[in-house]
């Protein structure tokens, strides 16, 4: 009796143990599979990752440091995909249009343009049919412009004051817009200045190696007093200031818009009076951070968008060597 009663308690804690490790290894291979799920299938709100392309004219690398800085910084907390692309410095619209779509049909989700103002670029459709969202930071439409934009107003308000303290009315001034300027920021200096009492007068850098030069010879050396030269394109400001500084003229008055480390010196060495500048860090890290949520989160209403407002600032001799600015100027990597 007590044998049969020892082999059923034996055979009865044999089949616990087995239930207990078949339910072991039924949650273990739960478990496997659960976590292979989630390693295949990301969850859209928190691991989505996008493509993204900026398009930056070749040779202007140096001219976008601060702004590619703010850019990639964005691209690392959203987890972004961005890559860098160039377009060649004398191409037209259309080579522009065919480079985004080219860009889209590679794969990108976003094309930036920095520095372009053509609402035409909003209307692009890759080679299958779908809409490309183009964003240009500094734009004048509200679509593309939207996600961020600078605040000229004070900055141009300054450069105003300054010329019209400098220069008599009777002595015009020259804006030079170049190839790739924001047209918004030229309108508003023409406006302001021809308030003033200026006569303004638009010089167009037509990729003429010798424009600068002669105009230096021409333009500035037939009035009674240095006229103020405004330069709008970042490329065509470092041409006029290396210009001033090669013929050691003293017939002209140098601003323009953006900045550089060359810019900077030759600010120092009294060949540039003054430029109109921004943080650009943050105009890279917010048009990345507003476009990508704004274009790609299906909640709305959770967006924590940025203020897309980037503040600009008149910078003088006098103001760079304060330091008051020496951060946003020189950012340290």
């Amino acid at each position: 009796m007590d044998k049969k009663i020892n082999s059923r308690t034996v055979n009865n804690a044999n089949n616990k143990m087995f239930v207990v490790m078949a339910m072991y290894f039924t949650l273990l291979a739960l478990f496997l599979i659960m976590s292979m799920t989630n390693f295949f299938v990301r969850d859209e709100d928190t691991d989505t990752v996008c493509r993204m392309t900026v398009i930056i004219c070749e040779g202007e690398d140096e001219y976008y440091t601060r702004f590619k800085k703010g850019v990639e910084k964005a691209a690392e907390d959203e987890r972004i995909d961005v890559n860098f692309s160039s377009i060649y410095k004398d191409s037209g619209l259309e080579q522009l249009k065919s480079l985004i779509i080219k860009e889209s049909d590679l794969g990108a989700d976003i094309i930036m343009v920095p520095g372009i103002d053509c609402a035409e670029l909003l209307n692009l459709s890759n080679t299958s049919g779908k809409k490309i969202p183009v964003v240009m930071p500094d734009s004048v439409y509200d679509e593309g412009g939207g996600y961020v934009g600078v605040n000229y107003r004070s900055a141009i308000d300054s450069l105003v004051e300054r010329i019209k303290e400098s220069q008599d009315t009777s002595v015009p001034v020259y804006i030079i817009p170049g190839k790739n300027y924001i047209k918004k920021l030229c309108d508003i200096l023409k406006e302001d200045l021809e308030r003033a009492g200026f006569n303004v007068v638009f010089k167009q850098d037509e990729a003429d190696e010798n424009f600068y030069s002669s105009f230096f010879d021409t333009e500035c050396s037939r009035w009674y007093q240095p006229p103020a030269v405004i330069a709008l394109s970042r490329s065509g400001f470092t041409e006029m200031a290396y210009m001033a500084s090669m013929k050691e003229t003293e017939n002209l008055r140098l601003y323009g818009i953006g900045t550089t480390t060359y810019i900077l010196n030759k600010m120092e060495q009294d060949y540039v009076l003054g430029i109109v500048t921004w943080n650009e860090y943050d105009e890279g890290y917010v048009a990345v951070n507003n476009s990508y949520k704004a274009i790609f989160s299906k909640d709305k209403k959770g967006l924590k968008i940025e203020d897309k407002t980037i503040p600009s600032y008149f910078i003088d001799k006098d103001i760079l060597k304060s330091g008051k600015y020496t951060k946003m100027l020189y950012p340290i990597n």
